[in-house]
């Protein structure tokens, strides 16, 4: 399992959401915190796959359910590269992704768990560079699993650049989140900030409108991280 090392978590805890698979909750965002259908807040803690590009062997369901069962997984993330390690928008196959992307949802579900279809930019830096390709899949894959509560899009790992600014990151965002909300009203969108997913306080300052439901992501990594990004990160909010 060394393959898929990376946990997530999407904010603030009080209380674990239902995770059978026929009974997961719709999520929304009301300001800072994430609410089931009760709107009690509620956390999700989890596993990011390694890129699905080039470790496809690990997104299946015995392996997801090890994760929930003996890990305590309540939520897979699904890291498909666009540009790196036959990445969907260079040298991958755009059919095969999206079947492992299928795979991977249908895995996450039969489980009990959340999924995340991670649009996971990286060495492309700008999500503008493939941003009518990342309009095509996210109008393809909302269309496909529109009204399922278990699905929940990321439109963009961790924009970098120094040219990458938050009004570059809003703009790609504002191109993309109409997509999914034409075939999916209610559906949770996670928009990444730039400098990694690292300058929330940007975004804090011009917060996307008529977005709908929606969180903004920040990469915290313990390691590293002190108290600036804990203090950033009280200061949107």
């Amino acid at each position: 399992m060394t393959d898929i090392p990376h946990s997530l978590i999407l904010w603030r805890p009080t209380r674990k959401p239902e995770t059978e698979s026929a009974s997961l909750s719709p999520l929304h965002a009301n300001g800072t915190q994430l609410l089931d259908d009760r709107n009690d807040p509620v956390v999700l803690q989890g596993y990011s796959t390694f890129g699905i590009n080039c470790k496809p062997e690990f997104v299946n369901e015995n392996t997801f359910r090890f994760l929930k069962e003996e890990m305590g997984s309540q939520v897979i993330r699904l890291a498909m590269y666009t540009a790196d390690s036959n990445g969907y928008c260079t040298s991958g196959s755009q059919d095969e992704l999206e079947t492992l992307i299928d795979k991977g949802v249908q895995a996450a579900t039969a489980t009990g768990q959340y999924v995340i279809i991670d649009w996971h930019i990286l060495s492309d830096g700008n999500p503008a560079q493939y941003q009518g390709q990342a309009k095509d899949f996210f109008g393809t894959v909302s269309r496909k699993y529109a009204g399922n509560p278990a699905v929940i899009y990321e439109i963009c790992n961790e924009p970098n650049g120094s040219d990458v600014t938050w009004p570059v990151v809003k703009s790609y965002a504002e191109a993309v989140i109409p997509e999914i909300r034409a075939n999916d009203k209610n559906a949770l969108i996670l928009v990444g900030t730039p400098q990694w997913d690292q300058a929330e306080t940007e975004a804090g300052k011009d917060l996307l409108e008529d977005a709908g439901n929606m969180m903004y992501t920040v990469h915290f990594y313990a390691a590293t991280h002190k108290d600036q990004q804990r203090q950033d990160l009280d200061r949107p909010a």
